[in-house]
């Protein structure tokens, strides 16, 4: 149930806050007063397709907030844990803003969820209905809820969908153990081609110091051509010491 609406710089709407009542609540009002902006700004917030259009005119970003209860739903509390978003008190904030270059971002509780995820959310606590449609009685996926919820299995598919949820995170694991044990024997044979390599350079104690002042005598060697050119021509040059 949504508790609290806010809705800013979309459409005609510069700022405007809904709150709901439990029950029954209406929105009512002559042509034009906004009704069905509301619906639609709500429509999106919860995964609908938005459109620049949508953004009111001279601003760059809308932007759509609703406090939602989820009401112990067993279904998104384990999204959420999943997803490693926090909740308190069965209730979710969800936000959604459009700007002027076409992008659009979602975020539950303050982590951001893509449009998808954000679906998922609102099937689970939504139903939109116009004067010829019924959203979720077109829907195939719900149509075994409503007949689980029927003959009263609606808890005993909910342990089994846990049990199938663990099942299928054991398989996962155990491939990546087999992944792991084969880049293990990768990692030796490597590690054993490189020990001989090294083996079979004949590298000698003490060969690495001398090597290093090969590389600082080399690295200097312009330097020291120069210096040697300098000194020659001190000696035996015109005015040299000779």
């Amino acid at each position: 149930m949504i508790s609290y609406l806010n809705i800013r710089n979309f459409a005609l709407i510069e700022n405007s806050e809904v709150t709901f009542s439990n029950g029954l609540n209406i929105i009512s009002g002559e042509t034009g007063s906004g009704k069905s902006i509301i619906i639609q700004a709500l429509a999106i917030l919860l995964g609908d397709r938005a459109s620049v259009d949508q953004i009111r005119t001279g601003v760059d970003e809308a932007i759509i907030t609703a406090t939602i209860s989820i009401e112990s739903n067993k279904e998104i509390i384990r999204f959420l844990k999943e997803s490693g978003i926090a909740y308190e008190n069965d209730e979710l904030i969800i936000r959604r803003s459009l700007t002027s270059n076409g992008k659009s971002r979602s975020f539950i509780n303050g982590s951001p969820v893509t449009t998808k995820e954000l679906s998922f959310i609102s099937t689970q606590l939504f139903d939109f209905h116009g004067q010829h449609d019924g959203i979720s009685l077109l829907r195939r996926e719900t149509h075994s809820k409503y007949l689980d919820n029927y003959i009263g299995i609606a808890q005993e598919i909910y342990e089994l969908s846990a049990v199938y949820s663990s099942i299928q995170q054991t398989i996962k694991e155990i491939k990546s153990l087999d992944t792991d044990e084969k880049e293990k024997e990768r990692q030796i044979e490597l590690l054993k081609y490189e020990i001989e390599e090294i083996e079979n350079a004949g590298f000698k104690k003490g060969e690495d110091e001398d090597l290093k002042s090969k590389i600082k005598i080399y690295s200097n060697i312009e330097k020291i051509s120069s210096s040697i050119g300098e000194l020659d021509g001190e000696f035996s040059g015109d005015t040299g010491i000779i």
